[in-house]
């Protein structure tokens, strides 16, 4: 069904979608509407980021009394999933930006928001996945709800037969123990004991693969269990498959701040501003940095500099 009006309800469909409790029910299409070019790229923009329609009704796999409950919970499951996936994006970002080669200034901003980031990841993917509180929502006690309010075996089958695609229980368990221990011994709570008595041999903490990986099983269990819906878990204008709306910058917002940070940066202007002193400067430099110093020359349609004078 196809609702009639102006592009109010348009509008108000996509302020929806950017707080993440889109539906694809009465859907609104620009040909009902009396829209402009930009509402209509406001709603194509929408549009590709919604959740693409599958098979399985709740409605006709779970207990009438339960489908309601069931989309609010998987819908507030998506939503902090989407908090921490969106972070660790930034979190990667950040990470692996050249500080040493670019930043002008001292000062601990950046160490403290990479820290910061890194907290609420941790904090985040424990609250997400592993929280053990009897009255906590997580992915793992949603998926056994799931198989536990199944109107029927056929339907169980049908959902199992989707979780079995991946190894999640392995990949779920792999740095629990890492996940636990942070967020119990430093960051939701400081341990007495932990600091009292350091340990003799630092943890190893847990590698942005792991937590890749971590995300990239969650997300699949979200999927699963989403039923008749196909999640996206970056905020808008993270994700690459999405194209973005005429005359918008395709940079993300991070890298249009780094990249800032780069054109900035006084050492990397030097080969114009001050060519005798760049000659100095880039004997100091290793081939890997280099390398990327060359590669943000090219993607600002600057003139490379020779890896070898």
């Amino acid at each position: 069904m196809h609702r009639q009006g102006n592009c109010a309800g348009l509008n108000l469909q996509y302020k929806v979608y950017r707080t993440f409790q889109i539906t694809l029910q009465n859907v609104c299409y620009p040909e009902r509407f009396n829209c402009n070019s930009q509402e209509k790229k406001l709603y194509t923009y929408w549009l590709a980021h919604t959740r693409i329609l599958m098979s399985l009704d709740p409605k006709e796999v779970f207990e009438e009394d339960w489908v309601d409950t069931y989309k609010k919970r998987i819908s507030a499951l998506h939503l902090q999933m989407s908090e921490i996936r969106s972070t660790f994006f930034l979190y990667e970002k950040i990470v692996k930006f050249p500080f040493h080669l670019f930043l002008q200034y001292s000062g601990h901003f950046w160490s403290l928001t990479r820290r910061s980031m890194f907290v609420a990841i941790t904090v985040g993917l424990w609250r997400l996945l592993y929280d053990e509180e009897p009255n906590s929502l997580t992915v793992v006690k949603m998926r056994n709800e799931v198989m536990k309010r199944a109107r029927d075996q056929t339907a169980k089958d049908e959902i199992q037969r989707i979780l079995r695609r991946a190894n999640l229980k392995n990949r779920l368990v792999t740095i629990k123990d890492e996940i636990r221990r942070m967020r119990h011994k430093h960051f939701a709570h400081l341990d007495r004991v932990n600091v009292d008595n350091p340990p003799v041999q630092a943890s190893q903490g847990v590698t942005i693969q792991e937590i890749s990986d971590l995300l990239d099983a969650a997300e699949y269990i979200l999927n699963a269990i989403g039923l008749d819906t196909q999640y996206k878990f970056l905020l808008g204008g993270y994700d690459s498959t999405v194209r973005q709306p005429q005359g918008i910058d395709p940079r993300t917002d991070i890298e249009q701040m780094l990249d800032d940070m780069v054109k900035s940066s006084p050492g990397f202007n030097l080969p114009e501003t001050n060519p005798y002193e760049f000659e100095f400067y880039w004997k100091n430099k290793n081939p890997n940095e280099r390398k990327v110093f060359n590669q943000y020359r090219k993607k600002f349609g600057m003139k490379e500099i020779d890896n070898n004078r």
